[in-house]
C-alpha cells in the first residue's frame, strides 16, 4: 500500500512539473489597450473632422458626398481597427459589422437620390431614414469602441482558463488523481 501511495504522489509530482510553464515560457498575451483604443478613436475621429471640414467648407454637392462618405467610412473602421489591434479578430467581425451595413445604408441612399435632395432639399422620408443610419452607425461604432475597453480582462480570463490540470485525491480508503482544465 506504502509503494502504491508513494507511486501516486510520485506520479502527480511529474505531471505538475509536466504541466507548468518552464521559466523561459511566453506569458499570456497582454493586450495593448491604449494603442488599441486610441487607435480605433483616432480612425473614428480624424475622417469625422476632415469630413466635417468637407460639409462645412463648400457648398458642392459632390464635395459634400465625399465628406459624408468619409464620416461613414471612418465610424465603419473604428470599432474594427481597436479589436484587431488587441487581437480579438471574432470581436472585430462583430462589433465591425452593424457599423459598416449603417454606413453602407447611409451612403446608398445619399448616392441613390438626386445630388440635393438628402442634404438640401427633399422630402422627409429619405431624410429622416438616412439621418437615421447614420444616428445608428454612430452609436454602434461608439460601442464597439467601449468594448474594445475591456479586452484585457478578457485576455486575462483565456489565458487563465487554459491548460491541463492534474491534481492528486485523497479520501477514505481512496488514492486517485483528478483531471480538469481546457483541452
Amino acid at each position: 500500500m506504502r509503494r502504491l501511495v508513494v507511486g501516486g504522489l510520485v506520479l502527480c509530482a511529474l505531471s505538475q512539473l509536466a504541466v507548468a510553464d518552464p521559466a523561459g515560457a511566453a506569458k499570456p498575451y497582454d493586450p495593448p489597450l491604449g494603442w488599441s483604443v486610441g487607435a480605433g478613436v483616432a480612425t473614428a475621429m480624424v475622417p469625422l473632422a476632415v469630413g466635417g471640414g468637407l460639409l462645412a467648407t463648400t457648398q458642392d454637392s459632390t464635395t459634400k458626398h465625399a465628406g459624408i462618405e468619409v464620416i461613414a467610412a471612418g465610424l465603419a473602421l473604428a470599432p474594427v481597427v481597436s479589436h484587431l489591434i488587441a487581437h480579438e479578430w471574432k470581436r472585430a467581425a462583430i462589433f465591425g459589422v452593424v457599423p459598416l451595413v449603417f454606413g453602407a445604408l447611409a451612403v446608398g441612399l445619399l448616392e441613390g437620390y438626386r445630388k440635393d435632395d438628402l442634404l438640401d432639399d427633399g422630402t422627409p422620408t429619405p431624410r429622416v431614414a438616412f439621418g437615421a443610419a447614420l444616428a445608428v452607425e454612430l452609436f454602434a461604432s461608439g460601442a464597439g469602441l467601449v468594448d474594445s475597453l475591456m479586452a484585457r480582462e478578457r485576455a486575462r480570463a483565456r489565458s487563465q482558463t487554459r491548460g491541463l490540470r492534474i491534481v492528486p485525491t485523497f479520501g477514505k480508503n481512496q488514492i486517485g488523481l483528478s483531471l480538469g482544465g481546457s483541452m
